[in-house]
């Protein structure tokens, strides 16, 4: 991928985009950008039948975002392109013991999202007080996981987390791959 910056560098973090993160479908590509005005992606388009737009910051000062690429199945890959825009002010929040959440995509407190995803999808902005805890409803068949990004998490129980661990060690229950992973 070609990042086109016009004055100022622009800041991306490709936080997975690996082949060997393949067992995430249908999410293949998640960036973390910082973009200040008046750099950007000027006009692009996408592969298959994408919508050549831009990528331009709207406001003034450092724009932070993040950017979740999600894999369309081999029969909707060229399907006519379709474009959704969603302000900020309108996307849909809720609040619950000490968790809000703003629904950008799926469902989440029994609030949907007004996004349509071709591929099911759910693209939810957690924000946690201090001790407080959220459960998630994830259909069972549906890849998922968690980008904190800012603070820090526990996800699942200490039984859990540890059978994590051991799944891991042993390369078994979503782990089969593991002993080929290697940091770059």
């Amino acid at each position: 991928m070609m990042l086109c910056c016009r004055v100022i560098p622009i800041s991306v973090a490709a936080l997975f985009c690996r082949p060997e993160l393949k067992s995430l479908d249908p999410f293949f590509m998640l960036d973390e950008a910082s973009v200040s005005p008046p750099t950007g992606f000027p006009d692009h388009p996408h592969r298959g039948r994408g919508i050549i737009h831009s990528e331009i910051p709207a406001g003034p000062g450092a724009q932070k975002g993040l950017q979740l690429w999600v894999n369309l199945s081999s029969k909707d890959k060229m399907v006519e392109p379709n474009y959704q825009e969603l302000l900020s002010e309108d996307i849909k929040k809720a609040e619950k013991d000490g968790v809000k959440v703003k629904i950008i995509a799926g469902e989440s407190m029994g609030i949907k999202s007004p996004v349509y995803t071709r591929t099911p999808t759910m693209f939810l902005d957690f924000t946690l007080s201090p001790g407080a805890q959220m459960h998630q409803p994830i259909p069972e068949s549906w890849n998922s996981f968690v980008y904190v990004l800012d603070g820090e998490g526990v996800f699942g129980s200490m039984a859990e987390i540890e059978q994590a661990f051991q799944d891991y060690r042993f390369c078994k229950n979503g782990f089969e791959m593991a002993k080929h992973w290697r940091s770059q």
